[in-house]
């Protein structure tokens, strides 16, 4: 038995479906752009 966490903090998810870290991806640049226009 390791005594290591279920979900290690590199990486919270498994990487199955890359179109999903893709939008996470974009969701985060609209919000950082969104949030530098609106400054």
């Amino acid at each position: 038995m390791k005594s290591t966490p279920s979900l290690p903090p590199a990486t919270p998810a498994p990487v199955s479906s890359p179109a999903q870290e893709v939008a996470a991806a974009e969701r985060e640049v609209r919000r950082a752009l969104l949030q530098r226009f609106r400054l």
